[in-house]
Parts: C-alpha cells; structure tokens; sequence
C-alpha cells in the first residue's frame, strides 16, 4: 500500500494537500474536498496481516457507526471509504489546534478550572458513546484535540473512537459490568494499540470491558492535566498492575 502525496486525489473528492501526522495505525492527512473547497482530515488506516478483505468489511460497518456519533465533542467522521492501492480512509472534519499532549508537553500542567472544562466535555463526550455501546478504550492526552471556532470559542474533542482495531468495541448498552454481552479487552487488534499508562486494570488483564474503563482512563487524564505526571508509570502491563 502506498503513501499518498500532495496532489493525490482520494475517491474522487478529496485533494491531498499534506501529510500531516504518522502513527502505528496510519497516516493523517490534510485534505481539501474538491466540490466544497472546505478542509478536512483523512486518516489511512493500515491494516495488519490477516484476512484484509474481513478486516475491511469490518472497518466499513464499524466506520458507519462511528459516523452516527453526532456530538459538539466527539470529532465528525464526515466519509470513509477504502482507495484502491492505499487502503480503507476516513474522512473527518479538521481541527485546527494540538492535541492535549502536545499542549502538556508546550506548558505542563494546566490550572484547576481549565482542567474542569475540559474533563466536562469529554465525560460528556463518552455519555453520548456509551448510551449507544460504543467504548473507546483508548483515551488518552493524546486523543483529545482542541478547536478553535473563528468567534474565537475554543473546544476539546476526542478522536479515534475506536479506530484502534478497527472500529469501536460494541458493549452491552446498558453498561452492565456482569453482562454476558460485554467483549474481552485481549481482541488483539485493539490490545496492541491501547496505551498502557492508561488503560484500566481489566483492560490490562483481559477480563471484560464496558464504559467504566474509559472513566478509568479519563481519571488518569485529568489527574496528568493537573500534575503533569501520569499517576502511574512502568514499562510493562505486569508492572502496572502489580
């Protein structure tokens, strides 16, 4: 599969305009819709070894779902789709500021009120998600972005909800935590992916997961935005759990 350049034109519709970001799931890009002339965010999801056409039958049915998250603080996937000769993409609106990693790593801890605002939006980012049995499963600093609205109002966004794997973990969607329908978090896909300093203990131990594991997550979060140090640090899932 190939890397798309500056210039290249996806499913018709979408110029590239340039790379702008390289993870262990793909390549994000800057985009340019051709009909609209708005901007946007494509992210070219690269599949691992395996069945691919299971995969992308897979990643179709579960982009679809991320599609219906409409919420202020959950990123708009606007299209997905799958370009010959560079794989299954998502189309998502652009946002314009860093990511709450990026911000730590700039200026370190952020005070308590900006804290509050940011954890307000995300919790109720993830109501939305879970009303719907969606988890996450990987949040984190670097999955929130924010966004500047032109009258100057800025906002936090999660991303990636459930891109890691691909697509989201459906849970049972009333949350339970001893539902039968809940899924293991050692799906391999997404297991990988999961960054550790803030997964939950059953997402490191492979008992089953629901949306108490995002609340985990964001606890960890928000105690790093405060401090500027995670709560927890090791260099393995052992470790952290022990």
């Amino acid at each position: 599969m190939r890397q798309l350049q500056p210039g290249d034109i996806v499913d018709r519709r979408y110029k590239i305009e340039a790379l702008i970001g390289v993870g262990g799931m793909g390549e994000v890009y800057r985009a340019r819709r051709t009909r609209l002339g708005d901007i946007v965010t494509i992210k070219v999801i690269r599949t691992r070894s395996g069945d691919a056409r299971t995969r992308r039958r897979r990643f179709m049915a579960e982009a679809r779902m991320c599609a219906m998250l409409h919420h202020p603080y959950i990123v708009s996937v606007l299209d997905f789709g799958v370009e010959p000769g560079v794989g299954p993409y998502l189309v998502m609106e652009y946002l314009n500021g860093p990511s709450l990693r990026q911000e730590l790593a700039a200026r370190g801890a952020f005070d308590v009120a900006e804290v509050c605002r940011i954890a307000t939006q995300v919790a109720s980012a993830l109501d939305l998600a879970h009303s719907q049995g969606i988890v996450h499963l990987d949040l984190k600093p670097g999955n929130m972005m924010t966004h500047r609205y032109s009258a100057g109002e800025i906002v936090y966004k999660v991303i990636d909800f459930g891109i890691g794997g691909i697509g989201p973990l459906r849970a049972d969607a009333s949350m339970s935590p001893s539902s039968s329908r809940t899924r293991s978090a050692a799906d391999d896909d997404r297991r990988i992916l999961v960054t550790m300093a803030y997964a939950s203990p059953e997402q490191l131990s492979g008992e089953p997961v629901t949306s108490r594991s995002d609340l985990y997550s964001l606890g960890v979060t928000i105690y790093e935005l405060l401090t500027g140090n995670r709560p927890f640090t090791a260099s393995d899932s052992r470790s952290l759990i022990t």
